[in-house]
């Protein structure tokens, strides 16, 4: 039987524990309503963010249906410029035609008007007097001019609408370039020295008769046009496997740096060579780089304001291909 001093004992361990007990019920309490805090803390973040993303799916839907009518639009224009895009080619090709047409036309009169003015002129129509002939060759040099013109447009309608014609045929350059310096030979003994360097035995190449004879006269005619009088062309035919090159080299103008880059575009003439020859088109080195590339070859140049200028062409030994005019297809 326990005595009340073991009883006593007894109860104030108990009592010890309960008080253990209680602090930590306490301890527990106090983590339980921080817990609680942060959860409440916690889910108030999360509702936020949920109402933010809630935000942003509204936007992105906002977002994306306004990508949609965009696209809708972007596919609109686009359209529109594809359909704007065929509507200029057509009006290109038709603007083409009609200057091949009309050149065609115009040009019919103009040799007319050449023919018989060179038989006034030789007194085919009887004798003529000083003044006469002065009138006269006004009249002859106008209407060559309007020929040139005339065959240039004619040149440049073929070469835009791809419908030029490349008839190859064996053909020796070097008879062509001295025919060509033959029909020059008056600006030549005038004013200029013209040597040739020819190299010896250069085989005949298929090519075209036409095309090569106006792809020499040109550079001719642009080195006599501007080279000052006393100075000095040489015309160089070469074999340079795989191709044969020309070369025309001139004492002239030169051509302006800031100018070179441009000097193969369309109507384009140098501030000097405008000077030089205000009635100049702009359109022969167009048509020649245009007409010497689509037949194999290549062109370039070399030059330096008032020092002078080489303007370099390869044809393939090989020859040129032979080419039909392409069938047109307005829309």
């Amino acid at each position: 039987m326990e005595t009340p001093k073991t009883l006593i004992s007894t109860f104030k361990v108990s009592a010890k524990r309960k008080e253990t007990v209680r602090r930590k019920l306490e301890v527990t309490a106090k983590k339980l309503a921080t817990t609680a805090k942060e959860k409440e803390i916690v889910r108030n973040k999360l509702v936020a963010i949920a109402k933010q993303l809630a935000t942003t799916a509204s936007e992105k839907e906002n977002a994306r249906r306004e990508l949609v009518v965009t696209a809708e639009k972007l596919a609109t224009t686009a359209k529109e410029v594809k359909l704007a895009n065929q509507r200029l080619r057509s009006l290109d090709l038709a603007k083409d035609e009609f200057v091949s047409i009309a050149s065609h036309q115009l040009r019919t009169p103009l040799t007319g008007i050449k023919g018989y003015t060179g038989m006034l002129l030789d007194g085919d129509a009887g004798p003529i007097n000083e003044k006469q002939r002065e009138y006269l060759t006004e009249v002859k040099n106008a209407n060559d001019r309007m020929i040139n013109l005339i065959t240039s447009l004619l040149n440049v309608s073929r070469v835009d609408l791809d419908a030029f014609v490349v008839e190859p045929e064996p053909v020796n350059l070097e008879e062509i370039a001295k025919t060509l310096l033959k029909e020059y030979e008056g600006v030549i003994n005038k004013k200029l020295i013209v040597d040739t360097d020819f190299e010896k035995d250069l085989p005949l190449i298929n090519a075209d008769l036409n095309i090569t004879r106006m792809i020499l006269q040109n550079l001719l005619s642009n080195a006599l046009k501007y080279t000052p009088e006393g100075g000095k062309i040489v015309l160089s035919i070469k074999k340079d496997s795989p191709n044969i090159l020309i070369s025309v080299t001139d004492t002239g103008y030169g051509i302006p740096e800031n100018a070179q880059s441009k000097i193969f575009t369309k109507m384009f003439l140098a501030d000097n060579a405008r000077v030089k020859d205000p009635n100049g088109t702009g359109l022969g080195l167009y048509i020649v780089k245009e007409t010497i590339e689509k037949t194999g070859g290549k062109i370039w140049f070399e030059s330096k304001e008032n020092i002078g200028t080489t303007f370099y062409v390869t044809i393939p030994l090989e020859g040129m291909k032979k080419r039909e005019a392409k069938r047109l297809e307005l829309k």
